[in-house]
């Protein structure tokens, strides 16, 4: 299947010169949407991960049923100021600003296999972000699934080893 011709593209959205690749086709059509996650599950499997790390928003319809199809639990790593309770969080760059990813400390046990689920691989920032608060949570992030990976933005090199696994790349 070609992922890509379920993928709107949106020039100069959010800001001039950035083409926002946008995956709402992809979930108005219930079969694409299925394969995905079907090929999510599969990258997953060799990893074994023991926790699935979901983050705001896009990353939580993917990760959703990605928990309910592996019996995995799922955390969700959300922007500032959307989770109650105590919360350890990341300020962090992106290709258009700034931004704040939090997760709560009851949700995440310690010295757990996380895998990261999000729809899109930018700059790498938010990933970034979100591996940075796994660790601070004693935990350990094997792999992150994405949709869509930017090539050009090289975004791998400032995320170490973790494996990236993306179905579509452009």
């Amino acid at each position: 299947m070609n992922l890509k011709d379920h993928i709107a593209e949106y020039p100069d959205f959010p800001s001039k010169g950035i083409v926002f690749r946008d995956v709402s086709p992809l979930l108005s059509d219930s079969m694409v949407f299925s394969f995905v996650i079907d090929e999510f599950v599969k990258l997953l499997n060799p990893y074994n991960p023991e926790v699935l790390v979901a983050i705001d928003s896009r990353g939580f319809i993917f990760g959703a049923p990605i928990a309910i199809q592996t019996g995995l639990p799922l955390v969700m790593m959300r922007k500032e100021g959307k989770l109650p309770g105590k919360v350890t969080s990341v300020k962090y760059g992106l290709e258009y600003g700034t931004d704040t990813l939090e997760v709560q400390h009851d949700v995440l046990e310690s010295g757990k296999r996380v895998a990261i689920i999000d729809d899109v691989l930018a700059s790498g920032g938010t990933l970034a972000a979100a591996r940075e608060l796994i660790e601070k949570m004693d935990s350990y992030p094997v792999c992150a699934v994405l949709v869509i990976e930017l090539l050009g933005l090289n975004a791998r090199k400032f995320l170490r080893d973790l494996d990236i696994l993306s179905l579509v790349k452009y």
